[in-house]
Parts: C-alpha cells; structure tokens; sequence
C-alpha cells in the first residue's frame, strides 16, 4: 500500500473488502484454455493511504446437461485457472 507511514495510532481506517461472481457461457474452440489475471492499483504518492485488488479466475468446461426449467446446468470441467 502506498503512502501508509502516512497512518498513525488512533486513526480510524476504513476497509471494504467484497467478493462477488460472475458468469458467461461461450463456445470455446479448441485453442480456449483456463486463466487468472490480477491488478493492483496503488493511491497516488501524497494522496490518502489506499489499494484496490482484483483477481479474475476463468475455466474451461463442457456441457453435458441443460436444465432449461429450472435453468441449471451440469458441465464437466476441462482446465481451471491455478
């Protein structure tokens, strides 16, 4: 984190911390492989102590069942991101 010697004993510090998943079906072509990106982005130096992260995990798999009543779908998972 930059700028954190800025922070002091007694200051009030605020954390948000959010976790959420999202989900899109594509056809993959046989070059399609799983993958994990990160970013960081630090405060600007002089500015509030502060950080933001995001990690984006993706998979592989195939369809082996499509329950469109209940909208539910078995698949069978090919690569995962590590």
């Amino acid at each position: 984190m930059r700028n954190f010697a800025q922070i002091k004993k007694g200051d009030i510090v605020e954390v948000n911390y959010q976790v959420a998943v999202a989900t899109a079906l594509e056809k993959a072509s046989d070059a399609t492989v799983a993958g994990q990106t990160s970013a960081v982005e630090r405060a600007p130096a002089g500015a509030k102590p502060g950080m933001a992260a995001m990690q984006t995990r993706s998979i592989v798999a195939t369809v082996l069942e499509v329950d469109a009543k209940n909208r539910t779908l078995t698949a069978q998972v090919r690569g995962v991101a590590s």
